[in-house]
């Protein structure tokens, strides 16, 4: 499974992140 935008993938990661730590 290759990643177009793999950075794009880590930002949505940390936000998800956050909404959950939230």
């Amino acid at each position: 499974m290759d990643n177009p935008s793999p950075d794009f993938f880590g930002f949505k990661l940390g936000v998800h992140f956050i909404l959950l730590f939230y």
